[in-house]
């Protein structure tokens, strides 16, 4: 990924601008703070599974959900994050996405129900995005019960460990979602049948083994995590540009058939 001049500009006077901003006095306390952080907050298992239900929201969240069931019973390896997690144990949980996981997966099987499964697919990446950053938010609630929000030290700044991941988790997501839906509309407007059916098999087996990589070696997802998010930034810009085109022909068609199908209509009156 090439960077313009200007971002060499501002990554050169980053460094020296945050080496002024901080304190080295502050660097004993900072780092005891930073060890003592990583001790209470599981970073591996929060941002663990974040790659498989930025591919498939809701399926995702059901395979995050029936993970969680089986460590709390002692079936799979224990998880400081998934331990009888009071929403993803919840069976009711675990249904309602199920559900929605087929509902939104059927129409993407064939070209002609496609459009269907994009229009809901707006839907179901704010309801992911909203669940997994509600999950991590409840989890991060029961293991502060003084309600003190833990605070990541910064030199100059102080940001709530809620707010971080909150915020890497939203990053995640919206780069990783817009980059599969580039390559959904592309599989979509190919001449080949068969082809959305298999991209959708193909993404659901990723998510499924993804999320299965997480139950058993959480910093080896974490890590799979953190290469698919630097090569679908890499991929970010040409296909947020992409979609747009694309959208953009799309409306077109669709004004021009609109448009050729008015006279047929008045000439049956």
């Amino acid at each position: 990924m090439n960077l313009r001049p200007q971002w060499w500009v501002m990554l050169a006077l980053a460094g020296p601008l945050l080496a002024f901003g901080y304190d080295a006095s502050q660097a004993a306390g900072d780092l005891s703070a930073g060890g003592a952080l990583s001790e209470r907050v599981p970073w591996a298992e929060i941002l663990g599974p974040l790659a498989p239900v930025a591919l498939s929201p809701f399926f995702g969240m059901a395979c995050l959900s029936g993970v969680s069931m089986l460590v709390t019973r002692g079936v799979l390896p224990e998880n400081a994050f998934l331990d009888a997690h009071p929403v993803l144990t919840h069976p009711a949980f675990f249904a309602v996405f199920l559900s929605l996981a087929v509902f939104t997966s059927l129409p993407r099987l064939t070209k002609v129900s496609k459009p269907l499964a994009l229009v809901c697919d707006t839907l179901e990446t704010y309801a992911g995005l909203v669940a997994v950053v509600a999950v991590q938010l409840v989890r991060k609630l029961l293991e502060a019960p003084d309600g003190d929000a833990t605070v990541v030290a910064a030199g100059f700044a102080g940001i709530p460990t809620e707010l971080l991941l909150a915020g890497l988790s939203v990053a995640n997501f919206i780069v990783i979602q817009t980059v599969r839906l580039f390559f959904e509309l592309l599989v979509w407007i190919s001449p080949i049948p068969l082809l959305d059916a298999i991209f959708e098999a193909a993404n659901k087996l990723v998510c499924a083994g993804l999320v299965a990589l997480y139950a058993f070696s959480p910093w080896a997802a974490l890590a799979l995590n953190a290469l698919l998010f630097l090569l679908c930034l890499a991929l970010f810009r040409k296909a947020k540009d992409g979609i747009r085109a694309m959208m953009t022909r799309l409306k077109t068609a669709a004004r021009w058939l609109r448009n050729r199908l008015r006279p047929t209509a008045r000439r049956a009156d």
